[in-house]
């Protein structure tokens, strides 16, 4: 877990005012942290040992070229035939992760799976993105013995976008500003829409919808627009506390989700992407769920 700093100590640091965000504090990493760190401390407390595959999802990983997937799987007592590997898509990468590891279990190629998504997303001062982001680390575990959920259908949605980038010398990212906001509407609503078609369902169906959060508006009002009420999005905010985690924002959400949902409830989680894409996810909780001790991971 990264260390919480309030709202105030973070517009003192920016130089900005806290009176129009809707933030309570950000998740920060210690000075020695960065994405490798984050991931296995996020993982050290699943049980793990006979895992197939480990996926690493971020947008900030260690290195350019050696993969922080090995090094996990290293440190993890993970065997040298476990499939190590690292996937990047923006902040899309940790749900590419999910149905890279769903793809490899449906197809016998793996039994367990371990998905780890983590950055320390970070952002120019006096830029917008510095009092968005934050920094934190979600592993999730895959299998086909007793899970508290089932992936019932997934949707990916793609399409070409120059809103967000990061050339090799540049040591923060940039953005399209507005731009960015339209192309985020667009594609999820693309997405969940041909989510719909494939699956006979309305928003109505769903207990729980988790939305990639890059900020507290965006995913409200397209959520808002796509038919969710605010009760149904309710459990997967994450926004306000941790800040925009990157690959890790809509891992989380599912976990809040997960954590307040009932036996034989439908979770659907939408990620987001800059370049520019979306996952949809249908999730449905079994009787294990009720078994498997979920604390909530932000701090209140």
């Amino acid at each position: 877990m990264t260390a919480p700093i309030g709202i105030e100590a973070i517009a003192y640091a920016l130089g900005s005012d806290t009176r129009r965000s809707r933030a309570v504090g950000r998740a920060v990493p210690y000075p020695y942290e960065d994405s490798f760190t984050l991931g296995l401390r996020a993982t050290r407390p699943i049980t793990v040992g006979d895992e197939s595959a480990l996926y690493f999802a971020s947008e900030t990983p260690l290195y350019s070229a050696n993969p922080t997937a090995t090094q996990l799987a290293h440190w993890l007592g993970l065997g040298p035939r476990t499939h190590a590997h690292d996937i990047e898509f923006a902040c899309k990468a940790g749900t590419s992760g999910l149905i890279s590891a769903v793809g490899g279990l449906r197809a016998g190629q793996s039994q367990r799976s371990l998905v780890v998504a983590a950055d320390t997303a970070t952002g120019q001062v006096g830029d917008a993105l510095a009092s968005l982001t934050g920094a934190g680390a979600v592993g999730v575990r895959l299998g086909t013995v007793a899970p508290i959920a089932t992936v019932e259908h997934l949707t990916t949605y793609n399409v070409h976008s120059h809103d967000f980038w990061r050339g090799a010398l540049q040591a923060h990212p940039a953005h399209a500003g507005r731009f960015s906001a339209a192309q985020y509407t667009s594609t999820v609503m693309g997405c969940v829409e041909q989510f719909f078609t494939e699956t006979g369902t309305t928003a109505a169906d769903f207990d729980h919808v988790v939305f990639h959060q890059p900020n507290p508006k965006l995913p409200q009002r397209t959520g808002k627009s796509l038919g969710f009420t605010s009760q149904q999005m309710a459990a997967g905010t994450v926004w306000p506390t941790t800040g925009n985690l990157y690959t890790a924002t809509c891992l989380l959400g599912l976990h809040q989700a997960l954590a307040q949902a009932e036996e034989g409830q439908d979770i659907l989680l939408v990620s987001y992407g800059s370049g520019a894409g979306s996952d949809a996810l249908w999730w449905r909780t079994t009787a294990a769920l009720g078994e498997c001790n979920l604390s909530r991971l932000v701090p209140a």
